[in-house]
């Protein structure tokens, strides 16, 4: 699911139609860039979490479900499905 995020954030980028699809690039970067803290909040021991630092992170979830509410029924959001 992180490559095909992924691929949404460099085809938006490369499609030329920045305003058809912001949030549906702003969830797909979300849910990759929150990928890759759960990894590292799974398996890197050294890294050291902070309360602001994790309250960040659980901001930009909430903000990629609050995109994800309004656009679910898009059609580019139905073609990440």
């Amino acid at each position: 699911m992180r490559k095909v995020c992924d691929d949404q954030v460099k085809n938006f980028y490369s499609s030329h139609q920045p305003a058809a699809g912001v949030k549906m690039k702003e969830v797909a970067q979300a849910f990759s860039e929150l990928q890759l803290k759960r990894e590292t909040a799974d398996y890197d021991n050294s890294y050291q979490w902070t309360y602001i630092n994790a309250e960040t992170w659980v901001d930009k979830a909430s903000m990629a479900f609050q995109n994800w509410r309004e656009i679910r029924a898009t059609e580019v959001a139905q073609d990440l499905c």
